[in-house]
Parts: C-alpha cells; sequence; structure tokens
C-alpha cells in the first residue's frame, strides 16, 4: 500500500511539472500580503409603550492574510492570514446599563493543490469571529469554526468529469435575546458526461445533517436534528438541422427527516420526472410537448401529479401572433382525487395608429374540473415563506382552516406565538402571514408554516377565463393601457362546501416619461382597478411620480426622486390600504471619491394597525493605486402600533494591498 501511495503521489509532481515548465520553480515563495483594518459601530433599539431597550457594539478588527505557494504556483498555493478584534458591548433597558468587552482572534488558512490542473483540490480551516446584527435590538458576537476540502477532475481524458465537496460548520454565539448554537455537515458530488454536439447529462448529490439549539430567549427552545439527501439527474440534448429539436429530462429525487427533542418526526419525500420537447422547425412555428410527473410524501399525506400539455404557436403575419395548448392533469392523494382538462389560446396583433401604435390580444382558457374527497381537508407541512418587514405575505392555498395554522423557524427549534410574533390576516378566501416587529420573528427570517386548507368537498365544475388587452403606444416613452378581465366557473354536479370565484376585473392605466429642462426628466403612472368578484370585491386606485437627472448636476452629482400613493378598499374587509412613500437617491464622483446616499419612507394607514418605515443610508469609498478606504453610514427605523424598532451601523475601513 505504501508504494502504491508513493506512486501515486509522485506521478501528481511530474503530472505538475511536466504542465508547468517554464515556471518559476522554488521551495517556498511569498506572492503578496494584503490586510484590513476595520471599525464597525452598531446601535440599535427597541420601544414598547414606556419600555425601552437599547443596545450598542463598537467592533475594532485588524485583519492580514498572506499568499504564497509551494515548489510552483499551479503545484501549491497557500493563503493564510489571522487577526486581532476588540469588541465591546454596552445594553442600556430601564433596570440599568451593562457593560462588557472581549479580545478575540480570527484564523483561516486555504491550501489549492495542482490549480488550474485536470486534477485539483483545495483544503480549508477558518476559525472567525464576526459580530453581526442579527435583529434590530440585538447584537451577536459569533464563534464559528469551519472546514473541509474539494477535489475536482475535468479533463475527460482521465475519466468522467466530477467535483466533490465537504464541508463542516459550528456557529455559536448569544446575544442578550437570542442564542445560536448550529452544527452542519454537508456533502456534495456531481459528475457530468458530454455526447459531444448532442448535449449533455449532469449527476448532483447532496446529503447534508444538521443539528440545532437556536432561537429567541424569550420562547422555549427544543433542540432538533435534520438530515437530507437528494439527487438530481439533469440531460439536455440538441438535434436536427440547425439543432431545431430539443429534449430536456430531469429526475430528482430529495428525503428529509426531522427529530425534535429526541423525538422522530415524518420522513418527507418527493419524486419528480420531466420530459419537455420543444422543436422550432421554422421562424414562424414552434411546437412544444412536457410530461410531469410529481410525488410528495408528507408522511400522513401523499399527494401525486400527473400532467401532459402540448400546444404551438404561429405567426401567420409580421404583426400578427396566434398560440394554442391543450393540457390534462390528475392528482391522486390520500382523501381526495382531482382530474382537470383544459384548452388555453391566444391572438395578438399590432398596428399603427396615429399618433403611435397600438397592440391588441385576447387569450381564452376553457377547464373542465372533477374532484372527488373522502375528506375535504388536506395538511400542509413545511411551507416556506420569508417575512421582511411588515409586508402581508399570502400562503400558497386558499380557504385555509382557522386556528389550524402553526408557525416555526427554520430549524423548527421554535414555535412563534400569534398575535405575538405574527398575526393572520383573511381577505376573501386568502389568508396571510405578517410580522410582528415586536415579536421574536427576525427581519428578512424564513418561517416554515404548517396548516390545513379546504378543497370544497366533492363536485364537477366547468370555467371559462377571458382576458382583453389593449395597449397603445403614442410615442416611445407615452403609453394608456386597458385590461378587461372574466371568470365564470359554474358547478355541473356535485357540492362545494365553498363558494367558486366569479371575477369581472377593470384595469386601467397610463404611464409617460418627458424631458423637463434641461438635464432633468419627469416622468410617473397612475392605475385604477375595480374588481368585482364573489369572495373579495375591491377597488384600487395607485400613482407615482419621479423625477430625475439625465445627466449629472454641475458635471458629477445624479438624482433620482420618486413619491407614490396607492389606495385599496375592500369590501367585504378592514384590511384597507392607504400607503404613500417617498424616496429620494443621489450619486457622485468629486475629489476621487465616489458617493451615494438614499432617503426613503413607506406609510400604511389605511389597516387597523398602522405601520411605517424610514431608512437612510451614506456611503463614500475613495481608491489609490492599492489602498482602498471605505465607509458607511445606515440608519432604518420601523414601527407598528405602539411598538417601534431602530437600528443604526456606522463602518469605516481601510484595505491594503502589499
Amino acid at each position: 500500500r505504501v508504494a502504491y501511495v508513493y506512486c501515486g503521489v509522485t506521478s501528481l509532481v511530474v503530472l505538475a511539472i511536466a504542465t508547468c515548465r517554464g515556471a518559476e520553480i522554488a521551495g517556498f515563495k511569498l506572492t503578496g500580503i494584503d490586510g484590513y483594518a476595520l471599525v464597525d459601530f452598531l446601535h440599535d433599539g427597541f420601544t414598547s409603550g414606556s419600555s425601552r431597550q437599547t443596545q450598542s457594539d463598537l467592533s475594532e478588527k485588524v485583519f492580514v492574510m498572506t499568499h504564497s505557494y509551494v515548489f510552483h504556483p499551479n503545484f501549491l498555493t497557500l493563503d493564510i492570514g489571522g487577526g486581532f478584534t476588540r469588541e465591546d458591548l454596552s445594553l442600556d433597558t430601564n433596570a440599568g446599563t451593562t457593560r462588557s468587552g472581549e479580545n478575540l482572534f480570527s484564523f483561516t488558512t486555504h491550501a489549492n493543490f495542482l490549480s488550474g490542473k485536470p486534477i485539483q483540490g483545495s483544503l480549508f480551516y477558518d476559525h472567525l469571529n464576526p459580530s453581526v446584527s442579527v435583529a434590530p435590538g440585538e447584537i451577536m458576537v459569533q464563534e464559528t469554526d469551519q472546514y473541509g476540502f474539494h477535489f475536482s477532475m475535468s479533463n475527460v481524458d482521465l475519466g468522467l468529469p466530477l467535483s466533490v465537496g465537504y464541508t463542516h460548520n459550528q456557529i455559536q454565539g448569544k446575544s442578550t435575546g437570542r442564542i445560536i448554537d448550529e452544527e452542519l455537515e454537508q456533502i456534495n458530488f456531481n459528475i457530468s458526461h458530454a455526447f459531444g454536439s448532442l448535449g449533455s447529462s449532469n449527476f448532483h448529490f447532496q446529503s447534508a445533517d444538521q443539528s440545532s439549539r437556536s432561537g429567541s430567549l424569550s420562547l422555549p427552545i427544543q433542540a432538533s436534528t435534520s438530515s437530507f439527501q437528494g439527487a438530481n439527474l439533469n440531460t439536455r440534448l440538441q438535434f436536427g438541422e440547425e439543432n431545431k429539436y430539443g429534449l430536456t429530462n430531469n429526475i430528482f429525487y430529495n428525503k428529509r427527516k426531522y427529530a425534535l427533542a429526541l423525538v422522530d418526526q415524518p420522513e418527507q419525500s418527493d419524486f419528480g420526472f420531466l420530459l419537455d420537447f420543444r422543436g422550432y422547425p421554422s421562424k414562424k412555428l414552434n411546437y412544444f410537448g412536457t410530461y410531469n410527473l410529481n410525488r410528495s410524501d408528507q408522511g400522513l399525506t401523499n399527494l401525486t401529479i400527473q400532467s401532459l400539455i402540448g400546444g404551438f404557436s404561429y405567426l401567420p403575419a409580421t404583426n400578427l401572433e396566434t398560440s394554442f395548448s391543450l393540457k390534462t392533469e390528475r392528482n391522486e392523494a390520500t382523501q381526495y382525487r382531482l382530474q382537470s382538462n383544459s384548452a388555453d389560446g391566444s391572438i395578438r396583433y399590432k398596428f399603427p395608429l396615429w399618433p403611435g401604435n397600438m397592440q391588441i390580444s385576447y387569450a381564452a382558457r376553457y377547464e373542465q374540473r372533477d374532484q372527488q374527497a373522502s375528506n375535504p381537508l388536506v395538511d400542509i407541512l413545511d411551507e416556506q415563506h420569508t417575512l421582511s418587514g411588515t409586508t402581508q405575505i399570502p400562503l400558497n392555498n386558499l380557504h385555509v382552516v382557522a386556528g389550524s395554522v402553526v408557525v416555526t423557524n427554520q430549524a423548527q427549534t421554535q414555535t412563534y406565538i400569534e398575535n405575538v410574533d405574527y398575526i393572520l390576516i383573511l381577505i376573501g378566501a386568502e389568508t396571510r402571514i405578517q410580522r410582528l416587529i415586536g415579536g421574536n420573528i427576525i427581519d428578512g427570517d424564513t418561517v416554515l408554516v404548517d396548516y390545513t386548507y379546504d378543497i370544497g368537498g366533492s363536485y364537477a365544475s366547468n370555467q371559462l377565463d377571458q382576458t382583453l388587452n389593449l395597449n397603445w403606444r403614442l410615442a416611445r416613452d407615452i403609453e394608456a393601457y386597458f385590461r378587461l378581465y372574466d371568470s365564470s366557473p359554474n358547478i355541473t354536479s356535485g357540492f362545494s362546501s365553498y363558494q367558486l370565484n366569479k371575477v369581472r376585473d377593470i384595469l386601467l392605466g397610463f404611464r409617460a416619461e418627458a424631458p423637463l429642462i434641461k438635464g432633468f426628466s419627469l416622468g410617473g403612472s397612475i392605475e385604477t382597478e375595480d374588481r368585482d368578484e364573489t369572495i373579495s370585491p375591491y377597488r384600487r386606485l395607485a400613482g407615482d411620480v419621479f423625477l430625475q437627472t439625465t445627466e449629472p448636476v454641475f458635471s458629477f452629482l445624479n438624482l433620482r426622486a420618486t413619491a407614490r400613493q396607492s389606495f385599496v378598499n375592500y369590501t367585504l374587509s378592514s384590511q384597507d390600504q392607504e400607503l404613500r412613500a417617498y424616496e429620494i437617491r443621489a450619486w457622485a464622483r468629486r475629489f476621487g471619491v465616489d458617493f451615494n446616499g438614499s432617503a426613503g419612507m413607506e406609510e400604511d394607514v389605511g389597516a387597523p394597525i398602522p405601520r411605517k418605515r424610514e431608512d437612510y443610508s451614506l456611503n463614500a469609498v475613495w481608491r489609490k493605486r492599492k489602498l482602498t478606504l471605505t465607509s458607511g453610514l445606515t440608519y432604518t427605523r420601523e414601527s407598528q402600533g405602539s411598538y417601534s424598532r431602530d437600528h443604526t451601523i456606522f463602518r469605516i475601513s481601510g484595505k491594503r494591498d502589499f
């Protein structure tokens, strides 16, 4: 075995020498040094009634990175660095002030073998101590350890091109309101094969194991473990004269498993098969056919979806375009079966109309649907949604059963509380989730939502959807448009547990931009919509106006100012919208420095709980040869009802290459 290892290493060395003749060879050579000095100041505050909490963090960092190689740059390169960090934290509450300080050290090393060669690899290890703002009002100093390797083989003469990588991450940290304790191991394997000019196939496999005890200190935390294995095979082929025909095949299989507090949860899996054929026999005609199979197993619920669709688009004249398609779909779940057949077509015609030109289009879709349900209630697990600010996010399915919604963090270590961390808003048949800024969900965090929805029972129906669009472009930057949408569902047999939604929607809009004075342009748009429907009728009026420079003012300053308003009045709901927003952005280059800044405000007072958000930023970058100086100041404030949060970041850094 020793002889085999010796021969293998010798072969790699000989290969490196043979392919690098003429380059500089040295036992060890330092090729470069770079580094940076960084000062970060973060200040966060949270106010609720008479209670206020503020937290600040002053972080001073110095980091130096060296670049070198052993024997030859293509044989072994080394990137080794380290640094010192001083963290000073201060917490001020109604009960008093607490201060703490800490000295931290960081180290990183990356080794790359045979860079640019048919066989290459790398090893890495990082020990870092970043200070991060995990949420407005919460600053955390983390301890992160990461190590792993990457190996790739790209020369087809040596076998199939492949790559494999392994990464291990461990993160620990704690702030005044949150703790992070996570460990992740991940393996990636990728292999591909080319069929010459015909196309190629690619196979990817990923495996990940994660354990977590992270979450808010305001809620119970239960340890969770999860494992994921996923495989995907994708093949793309092109054939025929001038590659006028294409075939795509994609097959995937994923398996997920969770355990909460050492109790195993139902195993989940997904399988998919896609076969797609496309033909482009001429510039006027193209056609397609697609078969899709998806199977989802969520423990107590299984769902299989099969669909077959085919169609074409045809351009009989220069300004005339038509399309037509047929689709059949069959859904089979544990508690219901659904069959639907549909046909849809469209026609679009463009013609001159003084002034400008007019485009008119008409589209129609007819569907027949038949579903049989032994139980009309369907369970959904782990539906992902990202909650940014206080924006209302609709769930993927309508007719959600009241009281069935459960919201957790991604690691499933914590279950969030309705009306404390989030609220649910019902508008017609749609259920929306909205983050509360006084709760434990971080701005921009992704949550998992479990719920039950009603599919409506056993019935058959048909539905005709029609859309008419008129678009009149009077000039290059002046346009008026009109849309009429009509949807008419009807039950032909059986009984639905809820009303089918008949819709008649009329939309009218206008947008324009024109020169104002030399160097400036003025533009804007206005849009009105009247939606008459069974479940949730509403009226909407929205508009915006902007002023921007078309050439720099004083030869260095550019500006854009925007104002917009939106009003939505729901007939059957109190969740109206009365939103107004303003933003001004400026950017310039002066004395060799690049400046940019912005100020913005968005406020909605139409809903029962008013919300407001303000954002301000100012940044500057100066570069001189190998020296770069950067500074930035950002301030954000958001309020919702009696709660408010503010977040301030100031950063100044210098980077120097030697």
